[in-house]
C-alpha cells in the first residue's frame, strides 16, 4: 500500500475446482440393488447353517445318550471287578494268614 491510496489491493482470487461424484444415481441404484441381493444371499446362508446345525445335533443326542449309557455300564463292570479283586486278595491274605498261624500252632504242639 502506497502512502495516499484509499482503498486497499484487492484480495488474490483462487479458483478452486470440486470434482462432481463420478457415480450417478443409476449406479447408485445398481449397488443398493446388489447389496440387497448380498444380504438375501447371506441370510439364506444362515438359515441352511441353522438347519444343518439343528440336523447335527438331533443326530448326535441319541449317539451321545449311547455313549453315556456304555460309560455307565463300563464303570459299574469295573467297580465289580475291583471289589472281586479286593475280596479275594483279602480272602487270600486271611488264608495265608491261618495257615501260617497253624503252622505255628503245629510247630508248638510238636
Amino acid at each position: 500500500m502506497r502512502a495516499g491510496d484509499q482503498a486497499p489491493p484487492p484480495y488474490p482470487i483462487v479458483d478452486v475446482h470440486v470434482p462432481t461424484s463420478m457415480v450417478g444415481d443409476f449406479e447408485k441404484k445398481w449397488e443398493a440393488d446388489d447389496n440387497q441381493q448380498r444380504v438375501q444371499q447371506l441370510e439364506a446362508i444362515e438359515h441352511r447353517l441353522a438347519a444343518s446345525d439343528e440336523m447335527l445335533w438331533a443326530s448326535v443326542g441319541p449317539l451321545v445318550a449311547k455313549i453315556e449309557q456304555v460309560t455307565a455300564m463300563a464303570e459299574a463292570a469295573v467297580c465289580s471287578l475291583l471289589a472281586l479283586f479286593v475280596c479275594n486278595c483279602v480272602c487270600a491274605f486271611d488264608f495265608q494268614m491261618g495257615a501260617i498261624s497253624g503252622n505255628s500252632a503245629l510247630k508248638a504242639g510238636l
